[in-house]
């Protein structure tokens, strides 16, 4: 008779134990920025701010394009697509990955002027538009 009722009350001891576990408190914008902060060198490659990732983490709106057409031959989008994929881990959004990238990248070609070369996809357009 003692060991089924040792057997009951370790097993809800145990549940109890698995059940505080399960609870994660939400991370607070100091922690996330903390996690944004550590790949700052690879943001200032692309000429991003910290707050502009932070931004698009919590922004709801998914991008319209896929970034293609805002990346320049000489981008390392492998670098740039390890370090979100890793900051998104780290705050539990994995799904916004392709909005953060299309993000940096967005931002960094409002303030740069990106040379398109004559492969690139605006010019066969605008050599098609120009028939008309």
């Amino acid at each position: 008779m003692t060991r089924k009722k040792y057997d009951k009350e370790t097993s809800s001891e145990e549940s109890a134990y698995e059940s505080e576990e399960e609870i994660e408190e939400p991370l607070t914008d100091e922690v996330i920025y903390d996690f944004i902060d550590y790949y700052t060198d690879v943001w200032e490659k692309f000429d991003c701010r910290g707050s502009d990732i932070f931004e698009s983490l919590y922004n709801r709106k998914e991008p319209n394009y896929h970034c293609n057409h805002l990346t320049t031959p000489d981008d390392d989008l492998n670098e740039l697509h390890y370090c979100v994929t890793q900051l998104c881990k780290d705050v539990k959004e994995p799904a916004c990955v392709n909005k953060v990238i299309y993000s940096i990248l967005h931002a960094r070609n409002k303030t740069q002027l990106i040379y398109r070369d004559r492969h690139h996809w605006t010019n066969s357009f605008r050599r098609y538009l120009s028939r008309y």
